[in-house]
C-alpha cells in the first residue's frame, strides 16, 4: 500500500483505511514468556521518573532503593529494546524489578 501525500487530500474519506497497513513490530514475541516492548518501555519510565522523584527529594532513598540504581536498571531495560531480537528478559526477571524497585502495575 502507497501513502498518499497530504497536500492533495481534502477530505478525511479520501484517505484509505489503515487496516491493511502491518505493524511496525513485525517481531513477534510470545506474550507468555517474554514482556513487550511497550512494557519495557513502560517499566524504563517508571525507573526513570522514580530516580527523578528521589532526585528531587520527593521520596526518601531506601539501603535498596537509589536514584542511581534506579537509573541504572533504567538503562539496562531500555538497552534491550535496541537490539530486541537479540536481547530480552524473561517476565520472571520483569516481575523481579517490578518488585525491587516497588513498580505499582
Amino acid at each position: 500500500m502507497k501513502l498518499k501525500s497530504f497536500q492533495n487530500l481534502t477530505t478525511f474519506n479520501d484517505l484509505k483505511p489503515l487496516r491493511e497497513l502491518q505493524p511496525i513490530n513485525r517481531i513477534k514475541v510470545s506474550i507468555q514468556v517474554v514482556p513487550n516492548e511497550s512494557d519495557l518501555i513502560l517499566l524504563g519510565a517508571n525507573l526513570l521518573y522514580k530516580s527523578h522523584l528521589l532526585n528531587n527529594g520527593t521520596l526518601q532513598e531506601s539501603k535498596n532503593i537509589t536514584a542511581l540504581g534506579c537509573s541504572d536498571e533504567a538503562m539496562k531495560v531500555l538497552k534491550i529494546l535496541d537490539d530486541y531480537e537479540n536481547s530480552y528478559i524473561d517476565f520472571k526477571e520483569f516481575n523481579e524489578i517490578n518488585k525491587k524497585f516497588r513498580i505499582k502495575k
